[in-house]
């Protein structure tokens, strides 16, 4: 009777573990799946972040060429800047040449006005000197008549 009793209770208590078990079971059943879930979540994260990743690629590639043009871009605004500066300096020396032949030409220019000036002040003291030449000779003239008449 004690083998039996003690049989019945270590079934019993082999049952109870049985349960303990299969309900520990069943809760890593649940928490394998919650597990596999994140897994797969984790992986179609790494594989969204992947695809970023090339293309963000991408974008560095075509942002590195757009720099190297914007290189060259630069080396050549900063060739026709020189030029431009070689021009303006031209325009420069140009100018204050132009500005010194103006001022000789100025120059000339008064100089002949008063040369002008001083030919006809020669002029008109000529043609007032003919006019009492011609007055004098029309004197000696009408002289001359009065004793021939």
């Amino acid at each position: 009777g004690e083998e039996i009793d003690a049989l019945k209770e270590e079934m019993e208590q082999l049952t109870n573990s049985l349960q303990e078990n299969e309900s520990a079971r069943v809760s890593l059943e649940d928490e394998l799946t919650c597990q596999t879930e994140a897994v797969a979540s984790l992986e179609k994260k790494v594989s969204e972040t992947c695809r970023e990743n090339v293309d963000l690629g991408v974008i560095v590639e075509e942002a590195n060429k757009d720099i190297e043009r914007l290189k060259i871009s630069l080396g050549n605004a900063n060739s026709l800047g020189g030029m431009l500066n070689d021009e303006v300096n031209t325009l420069k020396i140009d100018l204050q040449n132009t500005s010194e032949l103006l001022g000789e030409s100025e120059r000339t220019r008064e100089s002949l006005e008063e040369e002008n000036i001083r030919i006809l002040e020669e002029k008109e003291t000529s043609v007032a000197a003919l006019e009492n030449s011609l007055t004098e000779t029309k004197a000696s003239k009408d002289n001359l008549e009065k004793v021939w008449s």
